[in-house]
């Protein structure tokens, strides 16, 4: 996935680069140019974000946080006695969730970046969360030493 930002990125530049170009002679003073630099900085901005979107979970005996920066400002709680059931488990993203990233349905969320491994969160009301993890063992090894003390 991060390979794809690689091609992104210029490709997000070359019309930025092409409309300066065309437009060059007509930037005599800074209003002409301002709506160019308006888009500039709003790629840039975008371009910023998805670069720094990350999934960070933290879990403990209490409870299981994450948040998905940039679409998570604060990170979410999910205690324990929220939930029916727990699993770590290889999912279909494509098919469940129609890809990765912030998807799905408010019944039946995923929070991925890439891969298709995680954690899949069934709540009390029916609703469900896959939150992905690129740390498979560190993962399997939390919910294991979990399971005992929490159902």
């Amino acid at each position: 996935m991060k390979g794809l930002w690689i091609a992104i990125i210029p490709s997000a530049f070359i019309p930025c680069y092409m409309a300066y170009k065309d437009h060059q002679t007509i930037f005599h003073d800074l209003n002409s140019a301002l709506p160019f630099i308006g888009v500039v900085s709003l790629i840039i901005f975008v371009i910023f974000l998805f670069l720094k979107m990350e999934i960070t979970t933290i879990i403990t005996e209490e409870y299981i946080q994450v948040q998905y920066f940039p679409f998570n400002l604060k990170p979410k709680t999910i205690y324990w006695n929220e939930l029916a059931s727990f699993e770590t488990r290889t999912a279909d993203c494509l098919k469940e969730y129609w890809g990765w990233g912030y998807k799905g349905t408010k019944k039946n969320r995923s929070y991925t970046a890439y891969g298709d491994y995680g954690l899949q969160l069934t709540f009390t009301n029916g609703n469900r969360l896959f939150i992905g993890s690129q740390k498979k063992e560190e993962l399997e090894s939390a919910i294991e030493s979990l399971k005992g003390k929490i159902e």
